[in-house]
């Protein structure tokens, strides 16, 4: 999972000199998440320079893999989502890729109804800017890397409990929308469920 920050107190630091070895170990371990991160400094300004914190934990990779059903470990997942949730309410957080993205959508839901079961039947990643093919940059940066495309929105649909199917919208800044749910197993057509999203989701 990829996660872009900017965090104030290091704004001088990232502009200016970089971070330190102290800088990044204080990152670390400000980000709660277990398992190894690694930590970089990027820029996604095509014109005017923006830096931020590119975080990778390579620990949360291929979250939900399309069509595997998931029944255990969910609150586990649910507990990566909160640490997520705190890095928006703190406004550190500029951009989290799909995997990322796909644990707010699961959190968001779970705010709806508990998730004993969910199974990923499709993604979409609409890219809202792509840096991939632009040589403003001048480093390493491929199409599938989140500073290449900081900016999307992503589609999934999730079977949950084995009823419902969930459509879900995720802006790389963390907002969650519920597009649409439907009746999974409706044998006269397609059947809407009426969810009324609760506030803070």
């Amino acid at each position: 999972m990829e996660l872009l920050l900017q965090i104030d107190k290091y704004d001088d630091q990232i502009n200016g000199g970089g971070l330190s070895s102290d800088d990044i170990e204080q990152i670390k371990n400000e980000l709660e998440f277990a398992g190894e991160i690694e930590l970089s400094e990027r820029n996604i300004g095509p014109g005017a320079d923006v830096f931020v914190i590119l975080a990778s934990i390579l620990t949360i990779a291929n979250v939900f893999s399309l069509g595997d059903k998931i029944d255990k470990g969910i609150e586990g997942w649910i507990r990566i989502a909160n640490r997520i949730k705190n890095l928006i309410k703190k406004k550190e957080l500029v951009a989290v890729d799909s995997d990322g993205a796909a644990l707010l959508a699961l959190n968001f839901i779970n705010n709806l109804e508990k998730v004993d079961s969910i199974q990923k039947t499709s993604e979409q990643e609409v890219a809202l800017v792509d840096f991939s093919a632009s040589h403003l940059f001048g480093d390493d940066r491929k199409s599938e890397d989140l500073i290449s495309k900081p900016y999307n929105y992503y589609i999934f649909s999730f079977l949950i409990n084995d009823e419902k199917l969930y459509v879900i919208g995720v802006k790389t800044n963390g907002e969650v929308n519920l597009i649409k749910c439907f009746d999974a197993f409706s044998m006269y057509g397609i059947r809407e469920v009426n969810i009324t999203p609760q506030q803070d989701v």
